[in-house]
C-alpha cells in the first residue's frame, strides 16, 4: 500500500458520514444545481417578479414552504403588521368547537 494511507474509523462515523452525503445528494438533487445565495435573494427575487409577476412569484413561495415554514412566516407577518383579526378567526373557531 504504498502512498495511501489507512485511515480507521468508528462505525458511528461511518453512518454520519453516508448520512451527510445522501442528504448533500438529495438537496442537489431537490434544487437541480439552482443556487441563489442569501446575498442575492433581493436581486433574484426582483428579477423573478418582474419576469413572472409578484403575484405569482409569491404564490410560488407559498407553495414551496413546508407548514411550519409557512406558519412561522405569517406569525412574523402578523405580528408585524398587528393583524387583530387573526386572533379574532380563532377565537370564532374555539367558540364554534364547543
Amino acid at each position: 500500500m504504498k502512498g495511501k494511507k489507512l485511515i480507521r474509523i468508528t462505525q458511528k462515523d461511518l453512518r454520519e458520514l453516508v448520512k451527510e452525503s445522501v442528504k448533500d445528494l438529495l438537496h442537489e438533487a431537490e434544487n437541480g444545481g439552482w443556487v441563489v445565495e442569501t446575498h442575492e435573494v433581493d436581486r433574484a427575487y426582483n428579477l423573478a417578479a418582474q419576469e413572472f409577476g409578484n403575484e405569482e412569484m409569491n404564490a410560488a413561495i407559498v407553495r414551496c414552504l413546508g407548514d411550519e415554514q409557512l406558519a412561522q412566516c405569517l406569525a412574523y407577518i402578523f405580528r408585524q403588521y398587528d393583524f387583530r383579526k387573526w386572533e379574532s378567526e380563532r377565537e370564532l373557531d374555539d367558540d364554534s368547537s364547543f
